[in-house]
């Protein structure tokens, strides 16, 4: 069922906006401008406290990490360089000598760099490994062995280089190559066309069509957008003294101000255009992207990372099994590096910052638990700690960007039974991935699709690589044909006459 934004409604929006706006500004904690990024946050955890179970130790941890902060993508900039010109030819124009700068401005990256793991990326996966080393040494301080630790990455270039500079945090002065004590580690990824554990969405037919592809899935950040973005560009025009930037051009200069912030650390050039109100709505046009895609939204979008959770808690029981076996061998570690699009479906499916409401463009909601900058951050995480106790008992710890946060579900403790763990999340442990995915119901199907043939994207990679290899073996046996016709030719030209 489709949601219809009247011009009622958006009237609503803009009454709620200055509605709640005393109540955001009158919050006791304060206000920090670089925690309210949406999904360009860098990262930040509330919390890194370290609770142990007594007379109980660690001994494996579960983890998955979205990449670090990254450089622009190419949509990125090339919104900004229209809008840099824009503000070029306007220069003359504007009146307020604090933005004098703009004139000469240039844009501090290139295309050449677009979506890659920045340097601030690298130092924020760092330290997190660092962190790990600290809290979990029972589990770290050892040098990497392949038995113990598994490290696995999309193929991505921005995971990849996430996941070695967490290793490099880990197992830093650990090895024996070099004066550097260099400790060799390495990293695998599975094709992307087959990867349903870090790419489950990318390869779930059913979810491209019902989520990714459905206009329904952009109705509320689009609204919320409708209302908000003129505001926003006309009081940026007040600001600069002009009168022509259109909400597209202030959304690009918000990007510019994230990116500010999370490259360079500064918050004095395009982010000074913006203040705390902006900043906080601008947020929410993000959250509704993230709650509608990769969220609450839709139960599908919790059930299509079921392939991640369950190879997690796959790792955990075979951990169990492996103790109690009195194996001399038993892994401590296995640590994903992936994307936005893992963090927030796994968020979602264990239940955490829910609240009793659905987020909406009608309705901005100062006191939500869901704030895509806290849980989808750069270099957001999720682990799952085992802890072995007396008479083999086993109890997990959740921490979400390090901060432990009780099992819904599993009362107040930050310390879940383990059986009871798995009990709580039965629904998504008995998912069918493969089953689930198939578009196999002609209502699954749009109207406008009806009678085509539908191909997953493993599906589609097979037929290409199919029909080139067909090609390819039929190129090979014509070469050969004529070969051997001109070997025949040649034979009787020149050998058989003499003449050679």
């Amino acid at each position: 069922m489709k949601m219809k934004i009247t011009p009622f409604c958006l009237v609503l929006i803009v009454f709620c906006l200055c509605a709640v706006l005393g109540t955001v500004l009158g919050q006791d904690s304060p206000f920090v401008f670089s925690h309210h990024l949406a999904t360009k946050t860098p990262y930040w955890s509330p919390s890194t406290a370290n609770t142990n179970l007594p007379n109980c130790k660690p001994v494996h941890i579960e983890h998955v990490n979205r990449h670090g902060s990254r450089w622009p993508s190419k949509g990125d900039t090339n919104a900004l360089l229209q809008t840099l010109g824009k503000l070029r030819g306007l220069s003359d124009k504007i009146t307020n000598p604090q933005y004098s700068w703009i004139k000469n401005y240039s844009i501090p990256y290139s295309l050449e760099s677009e979506s890659l793991l920045s340097p601030n990326g690298e130092i924020e996966l760092y330290n997190l490994g660092r962190n790990y080393l600290s809290r979990y040494p029972e589990i770290f301080d050892i040098p990497f062995d392949p038995n113990l630790f598994t490290l696995q990455s999309t193929q991505s270039e921005r995971a990849g280089r996430s996941g070695v500079s967490f290793a490099f945090g880990v197992w830093e002065g650990k090895g024996t190559v070099s004066n550097q004590s260099f400790d060799p580690f390495y990293i695998w990824s599975q094709t992307t066309s087959l990867d349903i554990v870090l790419r489950s969405q990318d390869n779930c037919p059913k979810w491209m069509n019902e989520i990714y592809s459905n206009d329904t899935t952009y109705e509320a950040s689009s609204a919320y957008s409708t209302a908000v973005l003129p505001q926003i560009a006309q009081k940026i025009n007040q600001i600069l003294g002009v009168s022509s930037l259109t909400p597209s051009d202030a959304s690009a200069l918000y990007t510019a101000c994230q990116f500010d912030v999370i490259l360079f650390n500064t918050e004095s050039l395009w982010c000074s255009l913006f203040n705390q109100s902006d900043i906080l709505f601008l947020e929410y046009i993000d959250d509704l992207d993230v709650w509608y895609a990769n969220a609450y939204y839709e139960q599908i979008n919790l059930e299509v990372i079921s392939p991640l959770f369950q190879d997690m808690v796959s790792n955990l029981d075979n951990v169990i099994s492996l103790i109690s076996k009195g194996s001399s061998v038993v892994p401590l570690a296995y640590l994903r590096f992936a994307h936005q699009a893992s963090i927030s479906p796994l968020t979602a499916m264990l239940g955490l910052f829910k609240g009793n409401y659905t987020l909406n463009a009608n309705n901005y909601n100062p006191n939500r638990k869901w704030f895509s900058s806290r849980t989808s951050c750069m270099a957001s995480n999720i682990a799952f700690v085992l802890y072995q106790c007396p008479n083999n008992n086993y109890y997990v710890k959740l921490q979400h960007n390090e901060q432990e946060i009780p099992i819904p579900g599993c009362g107040n403790s930050v310390f879940c039974e383990y059986n009871s763990f798995k009990n709580i999340y039965k629904q998504y442990l008995a998912v069918n991935y493969n089953n689930m995915c198939l578009l196999n119901n002609s209502s699954d199907i749009n109207d406008s699709d009806k009678g085509k043939i539908t191909l997953s994207t493993s599906d589609l990679v097979a037929l290409i690589f199919g029909m080139f290899l067909c090609g390819g073996l039929l190129a090979s046996v014509v070469t050969i044909v004529v070969l051997r016709k001109r070997k025949n030719l040649y034979q009787r030209m020149f050998v058989d006459n003499g003449r050679m």
